[in-house]
């Protein structure tokens, strides 16, 4: 009765190494056209799953492919999104276009609170928000 356990532990162990055999890990730089210089940020997704990485401040990037997946999307704002499919090749080198549609597309807005102080015949009146609040004194 005890044979079956081992016999079972070993073919769980099997299963698990021969997925792990299945992914490839891919590396590669991210550069751009005009300038050839590493692009440090690019968001790098294989397509149809939640894997991904960024690239480091010199453009490099290392992702491991799950099993089934080879289909790579690259992103990066101000350029063209561009997907690559990973062959059996380990590395992967992209370059990407500007894309000068999408930098005119940008919009910074900024939010915040702002006090506004009042000097009026030597009191200070301080606004906030609409609520004033009076805080008089004299000299």
């Amino acid at each position: 009765m005890k044979k079956p356990l081992p016999l079972l532990c070993l073919l769980i162990l099997l299963l698990i190494s021969v997925e792990s055999w299945a992914q490839a890990v891919i590396k590669g730089t991210v550069t751009g056209v005009t300038d050839n210089s590493g692009l440090p940020g690019v968001s790098i997704a294989v397509k149809g799953t939640s894997t991904g990485t960024i690239t480091d401040a010199q453009g490099a990037y290392s992702l491991t492919l799950p099993a089934g997946s080879n289909t790579l999307v690259f992103s990066f704002i101000g350029y063209e999104t561009k997907e690559i499919t990973a062959n059996a090749s380990s590395t992967v080198n992209v370059r990407l276009k500007t894309d000068q549609k999408a930098l005119e597309e940008v919009v910074v807005i900024g939010y915040g609170s702002v006090k506004k102080e009042r000097r009026d015949r030597g009191r200070i009146i301080r606004e906030n928000r609409g609520h004033p609040e009076d805080h008089s004194y004299q000299h």
